[in-house]
């Protein structure tokens, strides 16, 4: 500003987006589909191409996402839903829903409704053990004993690598003790 009045030039004020009402929508998609040049809509409707982007997309297929369906892609996301059933439920794209997702995710109302998406079922130790020794000792496949407990395949791996550690830590101590007996 101060430039401007020292070498004597007027500034021309930013002009506020002009809201576009559903009739001039539609006019302007009849138009673009005639063939009508985008600049020649701008100067028309004296409009920024900002603002013609926001109603009327870069391409012809593009389309306002309303902010209800937003609020129900965050509602779902909230219970638990993963983004491509999410998705999948409300007709949309993944990135639709990851956008609206991103921008609601860290409030703190949605913080402490969220309920942690975890498809991991703890199990006790007794069926613990009994699907670690199915896969190991019985012959089961590790498929048939994910599903049957209702867990999920990296759980029954955890449980599977751990129960072999403490087998192995097991005989190492039984070893040493072995040891100290026989040696003089």
């Amino acid at each position: 500003k101060k430039i401007a009045d020292r070498d004597g030039q007027k500034i021309i004020p930013r002009e506020h987006e002009r809201k576009l009402t559903p009739e001039d929508v539609e006019a302007i998609k009849v138009k673009l589909s005639q063939g009508i040049l985008r600049k020649h809509i701008l100067t028309e409707y004296s409009i920024t191409n900002d603002t013609l982007i926001k109603y009327v997309g870069t391409n012809e297929d593009y389309r306002v996402i309303p902010e209800e369906l937003k609020e129900h892609a965050v509602r779902l996301r909230v219970q638990g839903k993963t983004l491509q059933q999410t998705a999948d439920i409300l007709g949309v794209t993944v990135a639709t829903v990851k956008r609206a997702w991103s921008k609601k995710k860290d409030s703190p109302e949605i913080k402490e409704k969220r309920v942690k998406y975890d498809n991991r079922n703890v199990l006790s130790k007794r069926d613990r053990d009994q699907a670690v020794n199915a896969v190991l000792r019985d012959g089961h496949t590790r498929k048939q004993i994910y599903t049957q407990y209702g867990i999920n395949a990296l759980t029954l791996r955890r449980y599977i690598r751990d129960a072999l550690k403490r087998e192995a830590d097991a005989l190492r101590e039984d070893d040493k003790e072995t040891d100290k007996k026989y040696k003089p």
